[in-house]
């Protein structure tokens, strides 16, 4: 599990190192970070279904939802 997080913020970070002319290379690697951080929730979803109770389960959804909206102007 810790290697999709990695993963994701490497593909996350990556877009830092792109020019700004770059508009479609950024735009890719954009979409790319989202699927993958996108798979990190739903690989959380099914391991943290066994392992917590479910008011915790849907406090932890609701916050880490509410901090993937935060969006960065670069």
């Amino acid at each position: 599990m810790f290697l999709v997080y990695f993963l994701g913020g490497c593909v996350g970070l990556s877009i830092l190192a792109l020019p700004a002319e770059w508009t479609a290379a950024r735009v890719v690697v954009y979409m790319l970070a989202q699927a993958v951080i996108t798979g990190s929730f739903v690989l959380a979803d099914e391991i943290v279904a066994e392992v917590v109770s479910t008011d915790v389960r849907s406090i932890s959804f609701v916050v880490v939802d509410g901090v993937s909206k935060v969006r960065f102007h670069l």
